[in-house]
């Protein structure tokens, strides 16, 4: 009977052994961050990153209204993409990241700014020629 249950202990190690083995954790890095944009206002703004690690990484987007001084979680912005509401003039300045957890560790991608103009200004800058080839 003893030499079943060893024969039988040392499967049970192999199998978690060889389960452990495929299972790797590798910390969180951000191969692509989030861009800058810039939108009229009414308009939203998209940013996207892409997180990698082992196990996939999970995502929290968060905003900062004061210059990058302090970032709030933006809630329910747990994918890698976050897309504004509508944006108005107000939300120029504000700077946004992603935050990516793993069982390896946390990383914080590269800030990305919000520009936002009045569609106004884009018609002054059309009917003038400026930033035309002509």
């Amino acid at each position: 009977m003893a030499v079943v249950r060893g024969a039988l202990l040392d499967r049970v190690l192999d199998v978690a052994l060889r389960h452990l083995d495929l299972v790797r954790v590798t910390a969180t890095v951000f191969p692509t961050n989030p861009a800058s944009a810039r939108v009229l206002a009414s308009a939203a703004a998209t940013f996207e990153a892409a997180a990698g690690g082992s196990p996939q990484p999970e995502y929290q987007w968060q905003v900062s209204t004061d210059g990058g001084a302090t970032f709030i979680d933006l809630p329910g912005a747990t994918a890698a993409t976050y897309t504004t509401p509508a944006t108005t003039l107000a939300d120029s300045g504000r700077m946004y990241r992603v935050v990516a957890t793993n069982a390896g560790g946390t990383a914080v991608s590269a800030l990305a700014n919000l520009t936002v103009a009045a569609a106004g200004a884009l018609a002054a800058l059309v009917d003038t020629g400026i930033g035309s080839n002509q």
